[in-house]
């Protein structure tokens, strides 16, 4: 039995000659048998194109073809029952379902937030279950970001500070939430961003609802 790296002849390749590349198709280049997708009538053969250009052929049908794709897609997922869905979700690897969810959001970041902050809105008991939840089960999570957001305050506050007036405007945010009400003590420039860093002053403290202090978060300021 004799082996070449590439066979070159026509016809038939003769019986008991191995080779170890294949030229492609598509590309015209001798590549490695491992650059190849098997075909799907099975056995041996190997599909004519490499597995590059096959990807480069799939996106090309997609993009020309994306209405009626996304149409069958849909049909199909109609039809399918919740535990098939759940079956089909399982099998995405943990971090692929993660960058998914990551692209969606950020492709219309805006609309994400604000269908974040409608669902919170008509669920605050999950919300607020959920929390308490993940405090008892990571406490010692939970302390450290209280220290550090202790610490992140204690350093934005400057020496001058007039702490009576700080101390003033946390009690008046007390005294609202042990009438009713869900208020928080919001820093208009917040003390720690990609962009800025504001002080932890009275005069950068203000007493909002905590949904819009939540979805506000530290990316938005005013003159930003």
């Amino acid at each position: 039995m004799s082996a070449v790296i590439f066979y070159e002849g026509k016809g038939r390749r003769p019986k008991g000659l191995v080779v170890t590349h294949k030229r492609c198709s598509r590309c015209l280049e001798v590549l490695p048998l491992d650059s190849f997708n098997p075909r799907k009538t099975g056995g041996a053969l190997l599909q004519s194109s490499c597995k590059r250009c096959s990807v480069r052929i799939a996106l090309e049908f997609s993009r020309k073809n994306r209405d009626r794709l996304t149409a069958q897609l849909r049909a199909k997922r109609a039809s399918m029952t919740p535990e098939e869905k759940r079956a089909v979700y399982e099998r995405i690897p943990p971090e692929t379902r993660r960058q998914y969810g990551r692209d969606h959001y950020w492709r219309d970041a805006e609309k994400s937030r604000a269908r974040v902050r409608q669902y919170r809105r008509k669920n605050k008991d999950v919300g607020s279950e959920r929390n308490r939840e993940w405090r008892v089960r990571n406490p010692h999570k939970n302390a450290a970001k209280a220290a550090a957001y202790e610490a992140r305050k204690n350093r934005a506050m400057p020496q001058w500070a007039d702490r009576s007036t700080i101390d003033s405007v946390y009690r008046a945010c007390a005294e609202l939430n042990a009438a009713g009400g869900d208020f928080q003590v919001d820093h208009i420039v917040p003390l720690c961003s990609e962009r800025v860093c504001g002080l932890h002053v009275a005069w950068n403290l203000r007493i909002v609802e905590r949904s819009l202090n939540q979805s506000k978060s530290n990316r938005y300021w005013p003159d930003m």
